[in-house]
């Protein structure tokens, strides 16, 4: 029941956290758009572009490490003998040695997101923090 319980709050972890993601990549799109027909700096617009890029990765690796929990769930793998388990842990590492840290990533991707935030104020850059 714990491991069952495990699976379904990972699931939802990552849900979330892709969720996030998809907020920021439109965010910065959006702030993108709007620079786009003002005189904004290149090294701006470089960045929004590096944010929205980086949103679009971690969907696309949380995505499949979704589909991964989905189907353990599904194949009720908290019922399998104790060998066969799969690991929860293991899907934090993506790539063919495991390069790709899932929740490194999305550290990353909250850190490029504040930072965008900061001309907005203080307050702003620190609700976006709390918020992702």
């Amino acid at each position: 029941k714990i491991i069952r319980t495990n699976l379904l709050k990972a699931r939802e972890f990552l849900s979330r956290m892709s969720h996030n993601a998809h907020i920021v990549q439109e965010w910065a799109h959006t702030e993108l758009k709007h620079r786009s027909n003002s005189g904004s700096s290149s090294d701006l617009k470089n960045q929004l572009r590096e944010t929205a890029q980086m949103a679009a990765d971690f969907r696309s690796l949380s995505r499949m490490q979704h589909i991964k929990l989905i189907l353990w769930t599904t194949l009720r793998a908290d019922q399998w003998p104790i060998g066969q388990m799969p690991s929860i842990a293991s899907l934090r590492n993506l790539g063919a040695n495991g390069e790709l840290d899932l929740i490194r990533l999305y550290e990353e991707l909250k850190r490029d997101a504040a930072t965008l935030a900061l001309p907005y104020g203080q307050q702003f850059h620190d609700d976006v923090l709390a918020g992702l």
